[in-house]
């Protein structure tokens, strides 16, 4: 007869902690965004390519969000919504078809916000002042769906893009950009009333010092947005437009930021993209890598899928030539990947996954018995084809391979299992590492 299970599920916040847990509702003091703590909150992550996009919508989804999280340390995701682009028939953006846009952004929004992560709702559209009641529709949605949940970051227009010029660019921020910014703050507050929103800023994201020179006059909770692109050398000149706007006071996120040229491809400065990043580190910036793709830029982290026509469907059909939801080596990371993996684990805290991801399908939390010398991991369906169990510091005290559908798997522990261990799973979907208090 089988012992009944003998482990403690810990609920310590210790244990638990998570980004969100750790930092809290983001709050806009001065020219900085803090946590409930009152220190700097630095988010440092990665931001999904246009949701539209045969080949970078398979990412949006809560394994790949998952994996960014526990191998890369991520801490904030920004779901890149497209609304006007339609690329072609399957490449449709939230204008002509909002319920696959809305569902793709729900999942990364679902998805991070089980795993304690910060995520952003980027209306990703150059034009959006010319979709203004759309963005209040939509905005007013995701306020009342996901408002209440700290985790949830505002990016209310993505890259405005008006006049390079200096004179130009204040036109349109003054005429165009500032009211749109102000009827969409006014729409969310009125559901939400303190999550952070980000506004966009003249010219791609470049003039933060034109924006705040005549801010917003609903200025709460608000930061504004900055993007750059590392190997593009005229870019540089725009660091002097950011220190202004800090200068006034005013907060910063850098919602997208590349190695590449601004195009997107192009030659890796390997120099200049290090010393932005130290420029990111020295003024405290929180920022979102573009992008976490495969898609056939050198600014996409993943090497490229591989797109042919299918003439019985006459559509393209894509190959991804890395696993979607990870693991990722070196061979499945472009130079870009492997720069973006690099800093964010030297710079963001490891991560533990909350309680909420006790099983791949969360039906059934695993079981932890002996049986006999060994012991038993006993979990629900899922797609889990390898099981370790590993001791506090992380040294892997026995691994099973799972064979066939069983729902179990047998351990012989090579050491004694005592206090604190963790079952880790790993699988084809991604992986969770579950700590347990082992009583014996």
């Amino acid at each position: 007869m089988r012992k009944l299970p003998v482990i403690i599920l810990l609920f310590c916040s210790f244990i638990w902690a998570t980004p969100v847990s750790d930092i809290g509702a983001l709050q806009v003091v001065g020219n900085e965004i803090r946590g409930e703590n009152g220190e700097v909150a630095h988010l440092r992550g990665m931001s999904l390519y246009w949701s539209q996009s045969r080949v970078a919508k398979d990412f949006y989804n809560e394994n790949t969000v998952s994996y960014l999280a526990e191998d890369w340390n991520v801490n904030v995701i920004r779901a890149a919504m497209a609304v006007s682009a339609n690329w072609a028939d399957d490449e449709k953006g939230y204008i002509a078809d909002p319920v696959t846009q809305k569902n793709r952004i729900n999942a990364v929004v679902q998805a991070a916000i089980d795993l304690g992560i910060y995520v952003i709702i980027d209306f990703h559209e150059h034009n959006a002042g010319d979709f203004q009641s759309q963005a209040i529709t939509f905005f007013q949605e995701m306020a009342t769906q996901w408002g209440t949940h700290p985790n949830v970051i505002y990016e209310i227009w993505n890259e405005p893009i008006g006049n390079s010029d200096e004179n130009g660019a204040g036109t349109y921020w003054n005429n165009t950009i500032k009211p749109y910014s102000e009827a969409l703050i006014s729409a969310i507050r009125a559901i939400d009333p303190d999550n952070l929103i980000v506004l966009g800023t003249p010219f791609y994201d470049q003039y933060v010092d034109v924006a705040t020179a005549n801010p917003v006059s609903n200025e709460t909770n608000v930061a504004y947005a900055f993007h750059f692109y590392a190997s593009e050398a005229s870019h540089e000149a725009l660091k002097s437009r950011v220190e202004t706007a800090l200068g006034r006071n005013k907060a910063v996120f850098v919602t997208e930021w590349g190695f590449s040229p601004a195009s997107g491809s192009g030659t890796i400065d390997q120099t200049a993209s290090q010393n932005w990043l130290q420029w990111l580190e020295t003024n405290n910036l929180s920022s979102c890598n573009w992008s976490l793709s495969d898609i056939d830029e050198s600014s996409a982290a993943l090497v490229k899928a591989t797109q042919s026509w299918n003439d019985a469907t006459g559509g393209m059909v894509v190959t991804h030539n890395v696993p979607v939801n990870g693991p990722w080596t070196d061979s499945h990371l472009t130079t870009s990947g492997k720069l973006i993996r690099d800093y964010l684990r030297a710079h963001n805290s490891p991560y533990t996954p909350p309680n909420s991801l006790l099983s791949f399908d969360r039906a059934k939390r695993p079981l932890l018995y002996r049986q006999g010398s060994g012991l038993v991991v006993e979990f629900g369906a899922s797609s889990w084809n390898r099981v370790e169990l590993l001791s506090a510091d992380g040294t892997v005290l026995a691994a099973q391979n799972r064979r066939g559908t069983e729902q179990q798997v047998f351990l012989s522990p090579a050491v004694s299992v005592r206090g604190v261990v963790f079952v880790h799973f790993s699988g084809p979907q991604g992986h969770r590492t579950i700590p347990m208090a082992w009583v014996d």
